[in-house]
């Protein structure tokens, strides 16, 4: 389990691993990202081994949207894809 600090000026994360030897600090400013709107900051509680599952199913070229409400019970991911997929 991670938590994500969310607010107006960004990300961030920190996780040490399982066997408690290292830590992991990850920080993403909002101007990292084309659009980013965040109007309350909050706390999301996620199990890292299913976002990296869910991360997995992106291509390289997609772009990626998270949201979720101001009382979160659920984060949303959804992936855009570029490509211009034929009709068969």
């Amino acid at each position: 389990m991670v938590n994500i600090e969310v607010s107006s000026k960004g990300l961030s994360i920190q996780a040490m691993d399982s066997c408690h030897v290292a830590l992991v600090s990850l920080v993403l400013k909002e101007k990292a990202f084309t659009h980013y709107t965040c109007h309350k900051a909050l706390t999301l509680g996620l199990t890292i081994e299913n976002v990296a599952k869910i991360l997995k199913l992106a291509g390289n070229d997609d772009s990626l949207t998270l949201q979720c409400e101001d009382e979160p019970t659920s984060l949303k991911f959804r992936f855009e894809s570029k490509r211009k997929i034929p009709i068969i």
